[in-house]
């Protein structure tokens, strides 16, 4: 496990999975395989397995977490995407698509919101005196993304908003202008353990296929 030790940029993940196909498939100039497609099967293969180790109870999760803490909010109708036949507004907000969030609540993260998602819920529900005076957030899936909306803000004039979570895609904190994540030389978020289970699992596949078409091609 010693060898897979240290910082892991994509790009770094990308070259390791290159090189050991590219060695088991003695094919160093010529391989059908770019960069960018390690780096779309890498982030692909990386949600595969966190959410099989997510499933069999993984304690620390912290490696793999990601923090944007500088989302910003604009005031949105309900009705946007939350199917709610109502002109109401409220303060809104987009995340990326996430395998677990974490947190959501202010940016100096002194406060956390109370999550809502349950589609079956009409938001009014959620306005029981129970939570009438503490922020809570209301969360819907629309086009690919999350979307969301504020209640009961902490200040009057809040901007901003934090989250920590598992992005299904860490370069989507690209998205936000407190946040860079450089594929070349930024650390990618994942443990030691992963490093190891995405290259075996990438290269095993990936040399799989590359067999069978090449003898597909030899006996057509």
């Amino acid at each position: 496990m010693e060898d897979f030790l240290g910082t892991w940029t994509l790009t770094k993940l990308a070259s390791a999975v290159k090189n050991n196909l590219e060695a088991g498939l003695k094919q160093s100039s010529n391989t059908p395989f770019s960069m960018e497609q390690l780096e779309h099967t890498i982030i692909a293969v990386r949600n595969f397995l966190i959410k099989q180790q997510l499933n069999q109870g993984l304690s620390d999760k912290r490696p793999l977490m990601q923090e944007i803490n500088c989302i910003p909010l604009d005031c949105e109708m309900l009705s946007l995407c939350c199917n709610v036949n109502t002109r109401e507004k409220a303060l809104h907000f987009v995340l990326p698509q996430m395998i677990e969030l974490d947190f959501i609540g202010t940016v100096h993260r002194n406060i956390e919101f109370k999550i809502y998602k349950d589609e079956m819920l009409n938001y009014n529900q959620y306005r029981h005196p129970a939570v009438r005076n503490r922020p809570y957030v209301w969360l819907r899936q629309h086009k690919g993304k999350i979307h969301g909306f504020l209640f009961n803000p902490p200040t009057f004039n809040i901007e901003y908003i934090s989250a920590t979570g598992i992005l299904e895609n860490p370069l989507d904190v690209n998205l936000y202008e407190c946040c860079t994540l450089n594929p070349e030389t930024d650390r990618f978020p994942v443990t030691p353990e992963l490093v190891k289970l995405i290259i075996d699992e990438i290269t095993g596949n990936w040399a799989s296929w590359y067999y069978r078409f090449s003898r597909y091609n030899a006996n057509s």
